[in-house]
Order: C-alpha cells, then sequence, then structure tokens
C-alpha cells in the first residue's frame, strides 16, 4: 500500500511533470519564434545574394565589354600608327629625290652664274 510520502511523492512527480511539460511548451513557442525570425532573415539574405549577384555580374559584363573596347582601340591606333609610318616613310623618300634634284639644279645654276659672270667680266 501507498505511503503518504509515496503519494506525496506521485504527486510531486506529476506537478513536476506538467511544469517540465510547460515549460518545453515555452521553449518550444521560443524556437518557433526564433525559426520564423531566421527563416525570415534568410529571405532577405537570399534576395540581397540575388540583387548582388546581378550587379556583380552587370559589373563584370562592363568590365569585360570595356576591357574590349580597349583592346579594339588600341589595334586601331597601332594599325594606324603602322599605316602613318609607311606613309612618312614614301614622303622623306620623295623629300630626299626632291633634295637631290633641287641639289642638282643649284649646282647647274652655279655653273650658269659662274658663267655668265665670266662672260661680263671678261
Amino acid at each position: 500500500m501507498p505511503t503518504a510520502t509515496d503519494e506525496n511523492l506521485a504527486e510531486s512527480l506529476a506537478n513536476f511533470r506538467v511544469e517540465v511539460a510547460e515549460r518545453f511548451g515555452k521553449v518550444e513557442k521560443d524556437l518557433e519564434g526564433f525559426r520564423s525570425g531566421v527563416e525570415t532573415e534568410l529571405r532577405i539574405i537570399r534576395k540581397l545574394g540575388t540583387w548582388l549577384s546581378g550587379g556583380v555580374f552587370g559589373v563584370v559584363a562592363a568590365l569585360v565589354t570595356g576591357a574590349a573596347t580597349v583592346g579594339w582601340s588600341a589595334s586601331a591606333v597601332v594599325s594606324e600608327v603602322k599605316s602613318q609610318v609607311q606613309r612618312i616613310d614614301k614622303l622623306e623618300g620623295r623629300i630626299d629625290r626632291v633634295e637631290k634634284r633641287l641639289d642638282g639644279i643649284d649646282q647647274k645654276l652655279d655653273i650658269l652664274i659662274h658663267r655668265s659672270e665670266s662672260k661680263t667680266g671678261g
């Protein structure tokens, strides 16, 4: 037969079970609130990550496009410089030929001047 101590112990144990169940219920509610908060924050982080990855993609695309444009422009400038160098070389060749012709004409004029001075002076 249960004694008074056994009954008190059984009652205390039942009260303890109720108290533990209530506290676990509170813990579960707190965890649910925490979980919903974490899920909300994760949703925000995902949206932010999606937005930032789109921005990063845009920046990378702009950098690649810019680099391609700079490379293309640089090759166009190099081509134009080569063309101008060839043109300058041709012009220098023409100038050299004109200078030689002018030197020849200058020598002939000196000879003519020298001859005409000899005729008039003599």
